[in-house]
């Protein structure tokens, strides 16, 4: 895959006043902007991660790498 920068990209809402379902929760946006279209931001997992959950890290990781995975996939059918 051929991103701006070789990487996908993250976008983090922290908190959210006074929503107690996403309390605890912080939401990220995974991105990309492929080198074949100019000026085009393509979204590829919107993901909640729960900071009170042990294992936030290896989850937040597995979305990064799921953002990968579509990015690829998504240049792979452009042809």
């Amino acid at each position: 895959m051929q991103v701006t920068g070789g990487k996908i990209l993250e976008m983090r809402l922290e908190e959210i006043e006074g929503d107690e379902l996403m309390k605890g929760k912080r939401l990220r946006l995974y991105f990309c902007e492929p080198a074949r279209c100019l000026g085009v931001l393509l979204g590829l997992v919107f993901a909640p991660k729960d900071v009170n959950s042990g294992d936030w890290k290896s989850r937040q990781n597995s979305a990064a790498l799921d953002a990968l995975a579509l990015a690829e996939e998504w240049e792979s059918s452009l042809g």
